[in-house]
């Protein structure tokens, strides 16, 4: 019986550029803060990779952690954390330089995921 093993690769965190926005607030929106009220999404991604795992953790890991940063100067919000100021009341999404998103756990195994994943239908 072979072992189901899962090997962590890399874990990071990626923030925008340095001094590529500042420190800034956003309030929320009435809409925003409706969903206050709701438990975390979180999702599990699996990709097939055609390439080698040095190829992968030289190139394509470096390549998203990159992309990545570059769009979080335009959506630094993302990086940022969510704020209740006690003199304000009302709740905010406050970035300063150095604030980051997790972007994932990058992971190898042996497992067969066909089994996780459901058999595709025929439309």
């Amino acid at each position: 019986m072979s072992s189901k093993m899962v090997n962590v690769l890399e874990e990071c965190q990626v923030s925008p550029s340095p001094n590529a926005v500042g420190e800034k607030s956003l309030p929320l929106t009435f809409f925003d803060l409706l969903w206050l009220h709701f438990h975390l999404v979180q999702s599990l991604f699996f990709y097939k990779f055609p390439q080698s795992k040095t190829h992968f953790i030289e190139t394509t890991i470096p390549s998203l952690k990159h992309s990545l940063s570059l769009a979080l100067k335009h959506f630094y919000p993302f990086a940022g954390n969510l704020l209740f100021p006690p003199n304000l009341g009302e709740p905010e999404i406050h970035y300063v330089d150095g604030d980051s998103v997790s972007l994932s756990t990058f992971a190898e195994s042996n497992s067969d995921f066909d089994y996780l994943i459901p058999p595709k239908e025929n439309c």
